[in-house]
């Protein structure tokens, strides 16, 4: 860490600011503006705050790299890494735009939420209890996947004598050994890339492995393979619904390969959970979720391709703990937790959303 500075101590008063009150879940930084917060969902200003100067910016950013995390930015004008500050872990993502670098600090709660108050139903007993198979949490960014994560991890940590291993880029939640065995690796400080972690890990005698993000090709294939050999695999990718997942991960494959992970999937894959976190009606953000447990018919439409017809397969599966998206969404518009124009919004048949309003 550089010597502390002004610079330094700005930083970190900004980083005071956002987690006073237990509202804002991200701090914006950029040359030219006032510091923003996320607030709800919506940018808010810092009050009584100063426009930045690209020289303040630069000099902040200089003040909180390491040496090693000031190289990758060189290399690829862009550096992810975690940030505590008073006890608090802040994941932060410094880029560089047309007028200098901006950061982006995401506050990570200093408690893992219990599983049993994230999901819709009591699916997440049949997750955790699973002793193999492909597990996958979607979504946007900043809808909630790590929070989902940490929450099935932790208590597989609390339930199971299990050796656990993740890979994370970076660390946001920090899990301390209970029953199991927790070994948490983060990007580029202990492992290369998420394909070489899971493929190293495949040595470690796991039970469980965690993979941040499942975002290209050679990731995809050691989760698959992972799962394929007996291991109970989570990962996330950035997708909105469960048949969009599956397109994605047909499409980082082709040819052989991708006949062979279209057949992989159909075995391994047991669940998939997508997100979205929208605005409530009485402020905050209210979670919503789509669940999709791959039954024998979900696993004979990926093997045929029929992945269009998914949506409707997850929509009759409701005796199997099966939740659409557009029915979570019209559940919390009809519990009066989100409005009427949020369900619209947000849903993936918006015309069908209305209807169903009436």
């Amino acid at each position: 860490m550089a010597e502390r500075n002004e610079y330094l101590d700005r930083f970190e008063d900004l980083l005071s600011a956002t987690i006073d009150g237990g509202i804002a879940t991200d701090l914006h930084i950029q040359s030219g503006t006032h510091p923003l917060f996320r607030i709800d969902g919506q940018l808010e200003s810092a009050d009584g705050s100063d426009v930045l100067s690209r020289e303040c910016v630069e000099r902040m950013m200089d003040a909180i790299l390491t040496d090693e995390q000031r190289d990758r930015y060189k290399q690829a004008h862009a550096v992810d890494f975690a940030y505590t500050y008073e006890g608090r872990n802040f994941r932060v993502n410094i880029a560089g735009e047309r007028n200098g670098p901006f950061l982006t600090a995401r506050v990570i709660p200093d408690k893992i939420r219990e599983v049993s108050g994230i999901f819709p139903n009591n699916t997440w007993k049949q997750i955790v209890s699973l002793q193999r198979g492909l597990v996958l949490v979607t979504g946007v960014t900043g809808s909630g996947k790590s929070t989902t994560l940490a929450g099935l991890i932790n208590h597989i940590n609390k339930t199971y004598a299990k050796t656990i291993i993740t890979l994370e880029g970076p660390i946001e939640y920090v899990h301390t050994g209970i029953r199991s065995s927790v070994k948490q690796r983060e990007l580029y400080r202990d492992v290369r890339s998420f394909s070489e972690g899971v493929s190293q890990a495949m040595r470690q005698d796991p039970n469980v492995i965690v993979v941040g993000e499942t975002r290209d090709s050679e990731t995809l294939q050691g989760v698959v393979n992972a799962a394929d050999t007996g291991h109970l695999v989570f990962s996330t990718l950035h997708t909105r619904d469960s048949a969009g997942t599956i397109t994605r991960c047909l499409d980082f494959v082709s040819g052989s390969d991708g006949n062979y992970i279209r057949g992989a999937l159909a075995d391994n894959l047991e669940y998939i959970a997508c997100q979205q976190l929208v605005p409530g009606l009485n402020g905050g953000l209210v979670l919503a979720m789509e669940i999709m447990k791959n039954t024998a018919g979900i696993r004979n439409l990926i093997r045929t391709g029929k992945l269009s017809q998914i949506p409707s397969a997850i929509q009759s599966g409701a005796n199997e703990g099966m939740v659409q998206m557009d029915s979570s969404l019209l559940s919390l518009y009809r519990v009066r937790k989100i409005s009427g124009e949020t369900a619209i919004g947000c849903a993936m048949d918006r015309d069908t959303m209305a209807k169903s309003m009436g």
